[in-house]
């Protein structure tokens, strides 16, 4: 909670707490279901989501996704392992498996440095078309610090350019 209200603070946030918008006088953590930040990193909306006591914290930055581009970059599976021993599985970049369409797959593979923080996070991540399109990154470990979030969102950021086709390779 101490991190949302530091991001926050720091790109002009707000922190929302069982969906009512709090200004100060933060609720304790046995008294709340859901915590929601929503700020604005290099000009881009990102929502920082979290149901307590039972899953990790959920970043999301919305993006227009006029193609229903669908990618989902996750751990390897045994039964992924398995497809991909018969020839059917999604590709494969060390630890992860990229599912979704290949022109996408494509450009996310030749973007090794992005990849690499995508490891180094150890991160999932989800690009939806619907309900919402957004970026949905799901880091395993948590959000420890202002820092830790920062790399997220920079993630996020370079994710959404290179879906977008305005990043270099």
């Amino acid at each position: 909670m101490e991190v949302l209200i530091k991001l926050c603070e720091k790109y002009d946030g707000e922190i929302y707490q069982n969906g009512i918008r709090q200004y100060e006088n933060y609720l304790p953590l046995n008294m709340v279901n859901d915590i929601k930040a929503s700020l604005f990193y290099k000009q881009k909306n990102i929502i920082i989501k979290k149901v307590v006591r039972f899953n990790p914290y959920y970043i999301y930055m919305p993006i227009e996704n006029k193609k229903n581009i669908q990618i989902l970059i996750r751990h390897k599976t045994v039964l992924n392992s398995l497809r991909n021993w018969m020839g059917k599985g999604s590709q494969v970049i060390g630890q992860y498996e990229l599912v979704g369409e290949e022109i996408y797959i494509n450009r996310l593979q030749r973007n090794k440095q992005l990849m690499k923080s995508i490891a180094e996070n150890d991160l999932t991540i989800e690009v939806t078309s619907k309900p919402h399109p957004a970026i949905l990154l799901k880091p395993f470990h948590g959000i420890e610090n202002v820092r830790k979030g920062e790399e997220y969102f920079e993630i996020l950021y370079k994710l959404k350019a290179q879906l977008e086709n305005r990043a270099r390779y």
